[in-house]
């Protein structure tokens, strides 16, 4: 069977002879791709959807709550809310709300997203997770220097260990894309006069053999990136 508005990349057994029944993607309310957030302001997404939904949402370290409920109602969907009362810095990220039985092993999930900013001028880089700082690439593979800003129209540059500018393409929402040799790297932006550093990238160039055998083990590839027996060059 085939519901109005199905996506393809959505599958659900369903009938009496378990013929696949392609569900439609979640609906997510605010319905756009961005919302700005005032620092300190509090905030709500509601999610609805024909099975089971919840969401996938910015981990920080620190107490940067955020609150995941079911909503009764009698529409026949699922509803579920996510809510931040006092919005952060470390709330800037994306959020997708997808049904629970699509989630692949590895974490992966296919939903309806929204992008938050919440724009702090003392706090214009996102918050990292100690592993985002160390970045494996396969030789002659791009990557992605993942210094996020909190205000969507910052400006923001590049520089090396030796402080030269490194021109690369940026998105507030990713980092900088490119092909960058080994090293150190490290964001700068301005704010009000001020100018504000990210921690420091360390980029790893490993062999095509050697950066499958680090990547596939999740629990050692902190290990990994910090040891020559990894293959780094």
């Amino acid at each position: 069977c085939r519901l109005p508005g199905w996506d393809p990349g959505i599958l659900l057994l369903c009938g009496p002879w378990l013929t696949f029944c392609l569900l439609p993607l979640p609906t997510v309310l605010p319905n756009r791709d961005e919302m700005v957030v005032q620092l300190n302001a509090s905030f709500t997404l509601k999610c609805s959807g024909d099975s089971e939904v919840t969401w996938q949402y910015p981990m920080a370290e620190g107490g940067h709550r955020v609150d995941i409920r079911n909503e009764e109602n009698n529409s026949g969907l699922f509803v579920t809310l996510l809510e931040v009362g006092n919005a952060s810095a470390a709330h800037t990220g994306l959020y997708t709300c997808y049904y629970n039985h699509t989630q692949e092993e590895d974490g992966e999930v296919e939903g309806k997203d929204i992008y938050i900013y919440v724009p702090d001028p003392d706090m214009p880089f996102v918050p990292l997770l100690p592993e985002d700082q160390f970045i494996l690439v396969e030789d002659g593979d791009s990557t992605i220097i993942p210094c996020r800003t909190s205000d969507p129209n910052a400006q923001v540059a590049l520089v090396d260990s030796e402080a030269k500018v490194v021109y690369a393409f940026y998105d507030s929402k990713q980092g900088f894309l490119g092909n960058f040799p080994a090293g150190s790297y490290t964001c700068q932006t301005t704010v009000k006069e001020v100018e504000f550093k990210s921690d420091q990238f360390f980029i790893y160039i490993l062999k095509g053999t050697l950066f499958h055998q680090c990547s596939t083990y999740n629990a050692i590839v902190l290990l990994c990136k910090r040891s020559d027996n990894c293959g780094v060059l």
